[in-house]
């Protein structure tokens, strides 16, 4: 019977772990996204009520937009989807 060898996988489980930690995330509120998405606040509000873009957390009783998220949307409208 051959033994398996828990320690690398530890290591691999570790350093995934730590990717994700490193990983930084920039939050954009509503007026920070639309600057970003190059859309009027209110036409992203109508956006997310829609569904056409997602709300990724809130902070009292302002959104929260991840700009990952919204780099994303953008790319994939670039390539093809539909987002105006």
């Amino acid at each position: 019977m051959s033994s398996i060898d828990f320690s690398r996988t530890n290591k691999l489980r570790s350093s995934s772990v730590k990717s994700l930690f490193n990983k930084q995330i920039v939050w954009l509120d509503t007026k920070e996204a639309a600057v970003h998405l190059r859309i009027t606040a209110n036409n992203l509000r109508v956006k997310v009520s829609r569904g056409e873009i997602q709300v990724d957390g809130k902070l009292g009783h302002s959104w929260r937009f991840r700009r990952d998220r919204l780099d994303e949307l953008l790319e994939s409208s670039i390539n093809g989807g539909s987002y105006d």
